[in-house]
């Protein structure tokens, strides 16, 4: 593996923990009542700062179309989060999350069936058994995505995304016989992964949970879009 690969690998490493270290919450915190519409509301608000901020730090982002950029933080945050949470905080004895989406829901509320995909996807993740390198890339790469019809110039982000791919082979060709099929498995869990971050979005549009729209607003109006 050439070292200017090493490095992106070491950068994102470092910058995911420090996302992954934003989304923690203190004793305190989880003392109290983890169910409750303030907490929840506390819960979007950090996650999504420390998504933003993580994407802020991604080589290449810095350079996109400044509206290509927020869009992407508006549209992926939470998919990149997801993948934290099933990486971090996903119990499989408990088949649950801790400290994300952990709050039970009865069969007839809307965020029933997607809570449930929730915990499907998370075990997926938790189960593919990612080291610290795969699964910031793979949270980096969720971010570069130029497939969105509504992005100013996807080339290049593409050209981004590009160089995360490549630099995610040499690692695994460094560590697993058959890189294909471990590319393929890693890979594999994007499709779902996004597809919640979609459903997500729409049920956020719908819920009682009092997150000002203002407040998520000025984390991507206040956050500089530099690499670190």
């Amino acid at each position: 593996m050439t070292s200017d690969k090493q490095m992106l690998l070491e950068h994102l490493n470092k910058v995911f923990q420090q996302m992954t270290d934003r989304c923690a919450e203190n004793r305190n915190v989880q003392q109290q009542d983890t169910g409750s519409c303030q907490q929840a509301r506390l819960r979007i608000i950090r996650n999504t700062t420390a998504g933003v901020k993580f994407a802020a730090q991604i080589p290449g982002f810095s350079v996109l179309h400044p509206e290509d950029k927020a869009f992407l933080c508006r549209n992926v945050t939470f998919m990149s989060t997801l993948l934290m949470a099933g990486h971090k905080l996903y119990g499989p004895e408990e088949t649950n999350f801790q400290h994300f989406w952990s709050w039970n829901v009865s069969a007839r509320n809307p965020f029933y069936p997607f809570r449930q995909q929730l915990m499907e996807v998370g075990k997926k993740v938790h189960t593919a058994n990612m080291d610290v390198y795969e699964v910031a890339v793979l949270a980096a790469v969720l971010f570069m995505a130029s497939d969105f019809s509504d992005l100013a110039y996807p080339e290049a982000i593409e050209e981004g995304r590009r160089k995360l791919i490549a630099a995610l082979k040499s690692y695994e060709l460094t560590k697993v016989l058959n890189v294909k099929s471990r590319l393929s498995e890693l890979f594999a869990l994007v499709p779902e992964i996004r597809h919640l971050g979609m459903w997500h979005q729409e049920l956020m549009k719908q819920t009682r949970i009092n997150v000002q729209i203002q407040e998520v607003s000025q984390i991507f109006d206040t956050v500089h879009f530099r690499e670190s």
